[in-house]
């Protein structure tokens, strides 16, 4: 006999994990076909489902609980569990948890039925910003970078984004950033445009992203970046060629294997918390496509490469350039580590220091001669706070990254300290060759 029952995603449930809830409905409908099932999902997430159950509403449509015979609330907890015959996510551990279910298909993935109005909105929005289309897709590339949880496990910086829209660019394509709530500053709506939320928006105008209007634009876009966020999980249900860079979360948990997702996981990903099981390595090194990275530098080389190859055109990289204290001990330490923190990209090193220094122009010409350095320069930079040393003689130098679009390797508060070049970055190897 058919029952009625209405399943409700409730807390921890984002677009992310409603498009992957379709994993679950897939299984459903197999293994409960007596059950009719309508789903409360969050706004905007809501209509990814729409193809997969009988009824779909979202969380601000009222709902008469006296139609079911059974009313199931889930709500996502970050529990473990370590599967070898199939993904480790949230949706495999819902299955075996919040339905009983013990079977698992590896095919049943998520797919988003994107029609025609959603389609035809993407389309006018594309068009009116990276020209005509060609074979169903325009000239451009998706790039979202910024999540809505837990962003400092997901998130990539700013000047990493900026280095990909400017690889986006030098390779004739237009940069679409996924950034609906306003919170990049790349964004100028001349060279990169971003669909965000307001007044005639593309999304509805109920003030968030719509998953099928975003599963329309993707799809006709050439590529898409992505961090572990909705829109990743929406780019996966697409045919569109997908990269989703990861820094602290682990795909193993929480996207599911695609054969058109490539997933950049850090060096060592091996010792992360959710592979910690060897059978949940095992079951990530046989069933996904992925490749790992060298720290931050890398990471980006490592997507300009991918995407160069994606859009099939010569090579992306743009050369980093690292600002370096014009110091012997100090140029040697920062060479040593560099080609560690560039991952086999090549390098741009500005030497903060006068011209007319002598030791300045001896650690010129030593740096010029080092592999991997494209090209060196000597400018007045400063690289401490103030000028005057404190009470001790030790000055308030600058910290090692990203400043001002260039990043600085200063280890000269180490130095100081009469630490050793091993606790400056320490996670960053020495490479001794780069020096000798």
């Amino acid at each position: 006999m058919d029952m009625r029952v209405l399943i409700r995603l409730c807390g921890g449930f984002g677009t992310g994990d409603t498009v992957q809830f379709i994993v679950v409905l897939k299984h459903l409908r197999r293994y409960r076909p007596h059950w009719i099932i309508d789903c409360q999902a969050p706004r905007g997430a809501h209509v990814a489902l729409v193809e997969w159950c009988a009824g779909c509403l979202h969380h601000d449509e009222p709902v008469d609980l006296t139609q079911y015979e059974r009313a199931v609330d889930l709500e996502l907890h970050e529990q473990y569990i370590a599967f070898d015959d199939r993904p480790s996510t949230k949706m495999a551990r819902c299955l075996w948890v919040n339905f009983d279910l013990r079977e698992f298909h590896r095919d049943y993935l998520p797919e988003i039925n994107v029609r025609q109005p959603a389609r035809k909105r993407a389309t006018a929005w594309l068009r009116a910003r990276a020209g005509d289309d060609s074979d169903g897709r325009f000239r451009a590339v998706a790039l979202h970078y910024q999540g809505q949880s837990s962003k400092h496990k997901k998130d990539l910086e700013h000047w990493q984004a900026r280095e990909i829209c400017a690889a986006i660019l030098r390779a004739g394509r237009t940069p679409i950033v996924l950034d609906l709530a306003g919170d990049s500053p790349l964004v100028d709506g001349t060279t990169i445009f971003s669909p965000r939320v307001g007044g005639q928006d593309i999304w509805g105008g109920y003030g968030g992203g719509d998953a099928e209007v975003m599963a329309a634009l993707i799809q006709q876009c050439e590529a898409y970046i992505g961090v572990d966020s909705g829109p990743g999980k929406i780019a996966s249900t697409t045919s569109t060629p997908t990269l989703i860079a990861w820094t602290r979360h682990h795909p193993a948990q929480f996207h599911d294997p695609h054969d058109g997702t490539l997933h950049l996981v850090p060096d060592g990903w091996e010792s992360s918390p959710p592979l910690g099981d060897h059978r949940v390595a095992q079951y990530f090194r046989d069933h996904y496509r992925f490749d790992a990275y060298r720290g931050p530098h890398d990471l980006v080389g490592r997507i300009t490469g991918w995407l160069a190859l994606a859009l099939g055109v010569p090579n992306l990289g743009i050369p980093i350039e690292f600002v370096v204290p014009a110091r012997r001990q100090s140029a040697i330490w920062a060479m040593a580590k560099m080609s560690a923190l560039a991952g086999g990209r090549r390098c741009n090193v500005t030497l903060a220091g006068m011209r007319d220094s002598y030791e300045a122009q001896q650690v010129f010409e030593y740096v010029s001669r080092q592999d991997g350095v494209a090209a060196v320069r000597i400018m007045n930079l400063p690289i401490v706070h103030r000028a005057e040393p404190d009470s001790r003689g030790r000055h308030d130098y600058l910290s090692d990254g990203e400043h001002d679009g260039r990043h600085y390797l200063i280890p000269d508060r180490v130095i100081e300290a009469g630490g050793s070049i091993d606790d400056w970055l320490p996670d960053v190897k020495a490479n001794w060759s780069m020096v000798l």
